[in-house]
């Protein structure tokens, strides 16, 4: 082997962090990682996971190590880093596993793959749990793999460590486990003494498992979980998936022309001629891609089931991200192999457009993540004594964080939903009515980004004006009083009204 095939691993890890830390701190954070944030900092460890039950809908893993993480302070970069670091680990252990599957060409493939993957360098500089579920499923796998190979008591404290670190980490990572067992299951000839000790492995894991399992019980339950906004699922829904895994957020099927379409279904045509070409060798990653998706696919579907809920969202299914690349990588080399031009004319129909969708965020304005931040430095910097802040509650916890001015949180208005505070729906909109009359000057920034099972950029920031007229808060304050200053910031449109003026309108009641 040439000196620079030894090199190219490690470069690709070096791109892999160089893409992810590029930028880190030059956008605000979002409002779910402010919600990380706030997490993070609750007073004690214990009133943190009282959050996190109430809340259900994660473990408390991740939060658990970014609150050791931010104790040096929260900002912005700072706040990014662990999941940058997460994310370059995840190279080089796809690195590993494709190399121990498929040989070094598949590999460094994969790894070229992920580190350059749009999807994944744009969840790597969100401070969210999903680039540490990510790792976690492919260190999981790697150690699976080397017991098929060899049971070493190593590889087994590693597999057992990364398994329920990631059991705790997402409620994703029981279905990657599942994965493993029915490839155990089907493969029981081959690895007899390593499904038995599996087993074994399995009842060590639930047990370490069962603490957060029978609080969520014994609380209520996952059905009351905080994900009612999800929309429910459609049969086809993991093709579009694994298109979106490819293609990334930028890459939306209807853009630059139709290059991402074709890269996107080449891609796809590629991972189902390696699933059937190497059946026999990829099965585990075929049922590591498939079988979340599925599951989670079929419990989302619109069905008149009682105190069901939809959990269908393309990032928390990121833990089948790496076994779609290592297919992919699969394929253009034995592709490559074969047929030598076909195989190369595929792998530049499926990598161009991937680079292509990888630097538009780079590029682009359009595609900046919400900023939250600009809005509260506007707010903050024009606010007048006596102005009023009126806001949804479910955006409340980004003023606290962006350090809104003392008198426009002492004085905030909250739009509360009816189900959250047990009032009626006329008490809860009687309320925030009254304060908004009082008032002289009312701020008001409505979060216009649109609930979005596939994370496409080029839908998420369309239409910020029409998306804020569709807000009923909004339509109740245009009816009465006429906006002196509209603003448009990446996710947010902020009106200032003045009630106390001349500019209320007529109406009828």
């Amino acid at each position: 082997m040439k000196w620079w095939e030894r090199l190219l691993p490690l470069g690709t890890v070096g791109l892999a962090f160089v893409l992810r830390v590029w930028g880190l701190g030059t956008q605000g954070l979002w409002a779910d990682e402010i919600a990380t944030v706030m997490f993070a900092e609750r007073p004690t460890v214990p009133d943190q996971l009282k959050w996190l039950l109430n809340a259900r809908n994660q473990p408390p893993g991740y939060h658990l190590t970014m609150r050791a993480w931010l104790w040096p302070g929260h900002q912005e970069f700072w706040v990014r880093v662990p999941s940058v670091l997460w994310a370059t680990l995840a190279v080089a252990v796809i690195y590993a596993l494709g190399r121990r599957m498929a040989g070094r060409r598949v590999g460094a493939l994969a790894a070229f793959l992920l580190a350059t993957s749009p999807l994944h360098v744009w969840h790597s500089q969100n401070a969210r749990m999903y680039p540490m579920l990510v790792t976690l499923a492919l260190l999981s796998n790697l150690f699976l793999v080397r017991l098929a190979k060899r049971e070493r008591w190593c590889d087994w404290l590693g597999y057992f460590v990364c398994s329920v670190a990631a059991m705790w980490t997402n409620f994703s990572a029981p279905f990657v486990i599942l994965a493993q067992m029915v490839y155990l299951v089907f493969t029981r000839r081959r690895y007899m003494k390593l499904v038995q000790h599996w087993f074994v492995c399995m009842v060590a894991m639930g047990l370490a498992f069962s603490p957060w399992a029978i609080a969520i019980f014994l609380n209520g339950g996952l059905h009351k979980a905080g994900i009612w906004w999800i929309p429910p699922a459609r049969p086809f829904e993991p093709l579009v998936t694994w298109y979106s895994f490819v293609m990334g957020p930028a890459g939306a099927p209807d853009a630059f022309y139709g290059l991402f379409l074709v890269g996107g279904l080449t891609a796809l045509a590629l991972l189902f001629y390696a699933a059937w070409a190497t059946r026999r060798e990829s099965a585990l990653l075929t049922l590591w891609l498939a079988l979340p998706a599925i599951m989670v696919m079929l419990i989302s579907l619109d069905l008149p089931i009682p105190q069901k809920r939809s959990a269908y969202l393309d990032r928390f299914l990121l833990a089948t991200l790496p076994p779609l690349l290592l297919l992919i990588a699969w394929g253009m080399v034995r592709l490559v192999q074969h047929r030598r031009r076909l195989g190369e004319l595929v792998c530049t129909l499926v990598c161009v457009p991937m680079l292509v969708s990888l630097a538009r965020p780079y590029l682009d304005t359009r595609f900046r993540r919400d900023d939250w931040r600009g809005v509260l430095e506007y707010i903050n910097a024009h606010a007048k004594p006596g102005d009023r802040l009126l806001m949804h509650a479910g955006d409340v916890h980004v003023l606290y964080y962006y350090r809104a001015r003392k008198d426009l949180l002492d004085t905030l208005v909250m739009i509360d939903a009816p189900s959250s505070t047990g009032k009626s729906n006329a008490d809860a909109e009687s309320g925030w009515h009254t304060e908004t009359q009082k008032a002289s000057r009312v701020w008001f920034p409505v979060y216009v980004v649109p609930i979005q099972t596939h994370l496409w950029l080029e839908h998420r920031y369309a239409d910020p004006v029409g998306r804020a007229m569709e807000d009923e808060a909004k339509q109740w304050m245009d009816a009465r009083y006429q906006p002196v200053e509209e603003h448009e910031f990446t996710g947010i449109y902020l009106s200032l009204y003045e009630p106390g003026a001349n500019s209320q309108r007529e109406h009828t009641r």
